[in-house]
């Protein structure tokens, strides 16, 4: 979409930013390499913190399907991109959450994931702490 020339743009401000980097510049931005992929496996979580940015919370249903996780690992594995930066709700309550941390992990990626800890009190998840050992997972917490 090409902003147009006028002061009645949408995006006067992104009209003049653009303007400014050409005169700046021969060619526009882009991206050299993409060394992280964060993905989002949805807003279900445990708590319901009212700081939440994404508004996450236990009432929330929406979360990655297999195959969207299939795509992600499949972009993940077939490019040069070292860390899968995963985060959410609480991403460990994505069913296919330990499948797509492992499979990274096969595939020599470095993993971060974004957790409130919490998680880790919830039925079925106590063996979350020996699962990140064993994966070698980056928290974020």
């Amino acid at each position: 979409m090409k902003l147009k020339s006028n002061n009645n743009s949408a995006f006067p401000q992104g009209r003049r930013f653009t303007e400014k980097l050409l005169s700046l510049m021969k060619t526009p931005l882009a991206a050299r390499e993409i060394r992280i992929l964060q993905v989002n496996l949805g807003y279900r979580c445990n708590m319901a913190c009212r700081h939440c940015h994404v508004s996450a919370g236990p009432g929330r249903s929406e979360m990655m399907n297999e195959k969207t996780t299939d795509t992600v690992l499949r972009s993940l594995l077939n490019n040069p991109v070292e860390t899968l930066d995963i985060t959410g709700g609480a991403p460990e309550l994505n069913p296919h959450f330990r499948r797509l941390v492992s499979e990274a992990r096969k595939g020599g990626k470095r993993i971060i994931v974004r957790t409130n800890l919490t998680v880790m009190y919830e039925q079925g998840m106590q063996d979350l702490p020996e699962f990140y050992r064993e994966q070698d997972v980056e928290l974020i917490a």
